[in-house]
């Protein structure tokens, strides 16, 4: 698991500490001979001489290329168009829906997409672990 913060630091667990204040989400942690980062079940005491306290990192938004875009029945919805589109076309600088076509950059921006007949809909991105 890609860690948010360098623990190895102080600035790296006072980061920890003021996301914790922040946003009152528990961070993951780890200790003794467990080696892995768990949920923390209760708030943090940090502990930082017996364990290790750290949040997953998010992950990064990567605009569609040609070879990172879904293959096959692809629906597409975007802010400014009513309804949904079958997918006609799939180019080196973007997707085309009949008669409009959309650059990579306005697909991860204001558009979603669908390979499952509409039932779910998700951004026009790939997720960078």
């Amino acid at each position: 698991m890609k860690l948010k913060y360098d623990t190895s630091t102080l600035n790296g667990k006072i980061a920890v500490m003021q996301e914790y204040e922040r946003t009152g989400k528990r961070p993951m942690c780890r200790g003794g001979l467990d080696k892995n980062f768990r949920p923390l079940n209760t708030s943090p005491f940090w502990q930082w001489n017996d364990l290790d306290y750290n949040y997953p990192a998010e992950p990064k938004l990567v605009q569609w290329t040609f070879e990172t875009t879904p293959r096959g029945v692809v629906l597409l919805q975007c802010e400014d168009v009513a309804g949904f589109y079958l997918v006609t076309n799939w180019s080196l600088d973007g997707l085309s829906i009949t008669h409009r076509h959309f650059p990579w950059k306005q697909l991860m921006e204001c558009c979603k997409h669908s390979v499952d007949n509409g039932k779910t809909w998700q951004p026009c991105v790939t997720y960078e672990p």
